[in-house]
């Protein structure tokens, strides 16, 4: 459920920059760089990815922040 909504997530926050043009810098920036041909649903695959490379890192941490509480010595 959590990987649905990260992936969720991560396509809105693309769409939004896609309104900003940032899509279209990404698909000139790639093609330029690396000689790469890539479309509109190759760049939302790439938000996918990242979004599920994400989750497998927090699954692997542990799932957050962990906080270590010690007693005191007195």
């Amino acid at each position: 459920m959590i990987t649905m909504i990260r992936i969720a997530f991560c396509l809105f926050a693309a769409w939004i920059l896609g309104l900003f043009g940032f899509d279209t810098l990404v698909i000139n920036g790639a093609n330029e760089l690396f000689g790469v041909h890539m479309t509109e649903t190759g760049y939302y695959f790439c938000w996918v990815l990242f979004s599920i490379i994400l989750t497998i890192s927090f699954a692997i941490r542990g799932g957050g922040t962990k906080v270590k509480i010690e007693k005191s010595g007195k």
